[in-house]
């Protein structure tokens, strides 16, 4: 073989090297296999789209208020009647879940999302079960259509609990009746690959 053949070779396995790898990334892309996945990571339920859930226009009670949850992960537990002992059993669970985030704990917030005024012993007794929880209350009911929107159409039953991201949006829902360490796993995971 003569170098000029030789040359040409070498130069022909130079340009494979580059556009092999480009011509299997496209043709492996989920569109063109018909590989879209079937299952995710996730163990609450995606919003989809995700649901912008602004935090002006809430009272807020107590010492805590809006700006200290700015751009972090919350918990958002719509509270649509009076705070009982279910209310309050799902609220130790919100804590539990909290706690359970460690060192990123300052990442994450819980807030307890009143449609009506609570009184003073049901803020009371939240207050005694977790003093780190975020009260408010819808007064202008705008959250309300946003609930219903990121849940898919439906008033959300007592005991379904969101998770809003740092950006503001709703993306999972949990349906009354969860696991707590669904939960906690998700969060977990969010706080961790956000790097929030």
């Amino acid at each position: 073989m003569n170098t000029q053949t030789r040359n040409r070779l070498i130069l022909v396995a130079i340009a494979l090297l580059f556009f092999i790898p480009l011509v299997a990334a496209f043709l492996a892309q989920p569109e063109l296999i018909g590989s879209d996945p079937e299952e995710t990571v996730n163990r609450g339920d995606l919003v989809q789209p995700p649901v912008a859930l602004p935090l002006e226009g809430f009272r807020y009670l107590g010492e805590r208020d809006g700006a200290a949850l700015e751009g972090r992960w919350l918990l958002v537990e719509p509270v649509t009647g009076a705070c009982d002992a279910r209310c309050e059993g799902i609220a130790t669970d919100l804590r539990q879940v909290h706690i359970a985030t460690g060192r990123r704990q300052d990442k994450a917030a819980v807030l307890l999302l009143f449609r009506q005024e609570p009184s003073v012993s049901e803020v009371a007794a939240l207050e005694a079960i977790y003093p780190k929880f975020i009260l408010a209350v819808d007064d202008g009911g705008d959250a309300a259509a946003v609930l219903v929107t990121a849940n898919g159409g439906a008033a959300p039953a007592s005991g379904t609990t969101f998770i809003r991201d740092p950006e503001g949006f709703l993306m999972l829902r949990y349906a009354p009746g969860y696991d707590r360490g669904d939960l906690n796993t998700d969060l977990t995971k969010l706080l961790k690959w956000s790097g929030r």
